[in-house]
């Protein structure tokens, strides 16, 4: 297996800033707090001038220039230069500036700094603790596989390739997201007897759980439903890792859940985040509400357990509960609260047909999700595959990464 140094590729920080520069030198800095693993947010790359730049401008960079993080390399804050032009672009020496000495070879370090194989060897360079560090007399040092140069080429080619439909992908996975918080606010708000109100008590039970993680008191072991499953999932299902709890088999009978229960974080550490609801979309007899939640049960005769999650999650409500939430360190709301929450009436008919159009527009954004963690998936087999010599590229992969 053929290895080389990245200082055998590329030359490490070819091109300051010169004494001599005008203090007016006007270019755009990047920092690190304006990476994130490959991706350069340059909607907060500022535009500076030397005179009011931070000591740590320095860097001059280039097209096809590679920046690899050396301060907390672990983030894997590292990045590609890619058509600025004659742009003037500066990098905080927070990075080293890795100049491939073959520029169709830029590609192939990006992809690199983001392989097993450098991100040991990084751990391994770290000094400090605070703030965990590499520096230039190591990154010179890296070691890496190195095919022949087409070779190079090609594994640059399919990971860009991989990498575009991840990002066709995340792109369409952030506009579902919102467009969804366009359907809560028309789907709750518009519509005939909208503006009607009753309160949440009238048309379902509200119950607060007693059942904690550290219960050790119970009769049966459950699977704990807690703060952060419903807080990360808008449909709560039986095959979501749970935590294990026991509970009494008065609580199973009460806190169980059922499909259509709708539960709501009533307590947290910011009162923000009070109040965010999901519905029990599938449920397994050892299935528990937690004592951090509230659960509440609709009438089905006069509630859809959707709609009413809908509503849950629409501004009005976020508001109700921030003015009812008490607290100091940590913010809650008492049953009382949750039981008067105003909820819009709308016949049951028409509540179900709002539901159907916001769950079709949920099984898209799931079906996109899943197709995101495919492309991961692909990417990170093809990364250790392609980046270690263990694989060279097919001549048919070779074909449609460069057609």
């Amino acid at each position: 297996m053929s290895t080389t140094t990245v200082e055998a590729l590329c030359a490490i920080n070819p091109e300051s800033i010169g004494v001599g520069t005008s203090p007016a030198f006007v270019f755009d800095y990047i920092d690190i707090s304006s990476v994130d693993r490959g991706t350069i947010d340059w909607a907060t790359v500022l535009k500076v001038t030397l005179a009011n730049a931070p000591s740590r401008a320095r860097w001059i960079v280039r097209d096809r220039d590679v920046l690899l993080c050396t301060v907390r390399p672990g983030l894997k804050a590292h990045a590609r230069i890619q058509d600025r032009g004659a742009r003037a672009t500066v990098a905080s020496t927070g990075f080293a500036v890795l100049r491939p000495k073959r520029p169709s070879d830029s590609g192939f370090v990006f992809h690199q700094l983001f392989s097993d194989q450098v991100a040991a060897q990084l751990r391994a360079f770290e000094v400090g603790s605070n703030y965990p560090a590499v520096n230039e007399r190591d990154v010179r040092r890296l070691c890496v596989h190195c095919p022949d140069p087409e070779e190079r080429s090609h594994i640059a080619a399919v990971l860009d390739l991989v990498d575009a439909a991840i990002e066709k992908t995340v792109t369409v996975s952030a506009k579902l997201k919102r467009v969804r918080a366009g359907l809560l606010h028309d789907l709750v708000t518009n519509g005939p007897d909208a503006s009607r109100a009753r309160p949440l008590k009238a048309v379902a039970a509200v119950r607060f759980s007693s059942v904690d993680k550290r219960s050790n008191y119970g009769e049966r072991s459950v699977r704990l439903c807690n703060y952060t499953d419903v807080y990360n999932n808008t449909y709560i299902t039986a095959d979501m890792p749970y935590m294990r709890a026991t509970a009494t088999h008065a609580e199973i009978d009460r806190f169980g859940l059922r499909m259509g229960d709708v539960i709501i974080t009533k307590d947290s550490e910011t009162p923000d985040d009070i109040g965010v609801p999901a519905v029990v979309d599938s449920t397994a007899p050892d299935m528990v509400c937690g004592y951090h939640l509230a659960l509440l049960r609709p009438d089905r005769d006069q509630l859809d357990p959707l709609f009413l999650a809908m509503q849950l999650k629409h501004p009005r409500l976020a508001r109700y509960f921030g003015r009812q939430a008490n607290g100091t360190t940590r913010y809650g709301l008492s049953s009382r609260a949750i039981e008067q929450a105003p909820i819009l009436h709308l016949s049951v008919p028409e509540q179900k047909r709002r539901s159907d159009v916001l769950r079709e527009h949920d099984r898209v954004a799931v079906r996109v999700a899943v197709e995101l963690q495919k492309l991961r998936s692909i990417k990170s087999g093809l990364m250790n595959d392609l980046l270690s010599g263990r694989v060279l590229v097919p001549e048919s992969v070779v074909a449609g990464a460069t057609a």
